[in-house]
């Protein structure tokens, strides 16, 4: 299977919080070209009021669209706001119009199959989530879903478990579920088959048992979150990342937000476009079926197909 360069979208977000400082500081290295070809969607104006604020060169390639983007570039999809005014460290109605312009913008580009992923910068007022979505916060050490109000389905773990062998590759997923509560809810026998627990999160962590499991789904609380963590869209068709950030306006145009997360965003983004090439490849073109057989007797033709040994018996006699 070839191994293609990953075309990833970066949503500018709000204007005026630490979205373009997350962006600049992030391709501040050129290896990051190396590993996939970015796209920026947002305005050019003020990536470059941002750039020289921070005194970070940055040379962008703009396109009409991510299907003209060149790889070993910076390419920008202008969205079309000219100058517009930057007001750092204050949310407006113009810069929420910006951050969602841009979002709708590449998403309807991961639609036509012209970009492969989706991290996005912060921003507030982006579209509500799907009801089939999940956030997973993902670091090097652990993978984490929090369901603060205590829900837990079937359904819930089932896209977990699909999450980790599709996006992560992990063949057979150990997911631990972690209870906050003073009295932790039994798992019903359906779940029981897809995850372990449910264990104390009081002992569970002064164990350390987390380092056994692939995921762990938190009830009736909430995991730390530290800086070095992603957020993860998982349970839909598209591939989506974002830094665990918020716009942070207070440091905004400081120079004092910390690029890791929105770099490592890039990183698992990347990894999941090849991570669901590579799961998918097998199932593209499976083998056929040998016979045609008909819904009501299907079994009936299965199993009375004649053996080797009868079949020639039956040739013998036709000779004699």
């Amino acid at each position: 299977m070839e191994i293609k360069k990953v075309k990833v979208a970066l949503t500018q977000g709000d204007i005026n919080g630490i979205g373009y400082e997350l962006i600049i500081k992030a391709f501040s290295d050129v290896e990051m070209l190396e590993l996939c070809t970015p796209v920026i969607y947002g305005s050019k104006s003020v990536l470059q009021h941002y750039a020289k604020l921070l005194e970070i060169p940055i040379s962008v390639n703009v396109v009409e669209s991510a299907a003209e983007a060149k790889e070993g570039r910076i390419n920008l999809v202008d969205i079309g706001n000219g100058e517009p005014k930057i007001e750092t460290g204050k949310r407006t109605e113009e810069s929420q119009k910006m951050a969602l312009e841009a979002h709708d913008r590449a998403k309807h580009d991961l639609a036509a199959r012209t970009i492969d992923a989706m991290v996005t910068a912060p921003a507030k007022g982006l579209p509500r989530r799907n009801p089939n979505q999940l956030t997973l916060y993902v670091n090097d050490d652990i993978r984490v879903l929090s369901t603060e109000d205590g829900a837990l389905t079937v359904q819930f773990v089932q896209t977990l478990h699909n999450t980790l062998k599709r996006d992560f590759s992990v063949s057979n997923p150990r997911i631990a579920v972690v209870d906050y509560k003073a009295e932790p809810t039994p798992l019903n026998e359906e779940m029981k088959e897809v995850v372990y627990g449910p264990y104390s999160a009081g002992k569970f962590y002064e164990e350390h048992q987390e380092v056994y499991f692939d995921a762990l789904i938190e009830v009736g609380g909430r995991h730390e979150i530290t800086p070095d963590m992603v957020r993860v869209t998982s349970g839909l068709p598209i591939v989506h990342t974002t830094s665990i950030y918020d716009e942070s306006f207070d440091i905004a145009g400081q120079n004092i937000a910390d690029e890791q997360s929105m770099r490592q965003a890039i990183y698992l983004a990347v990894d999941i476009v090849r991570n669901r090439a590579i799961y998918d490849e097998p199932l593209k073109n499976p083998l056929p079926k040998l016979y045609h057989e008909r819904k009501e007797d299907g079994e009936k033709v299965r199993f009375n197909i004649p053996k080797k040994g009868e079949h020639r018996e039956d040739s013998a006699k036709t000779k004699e």
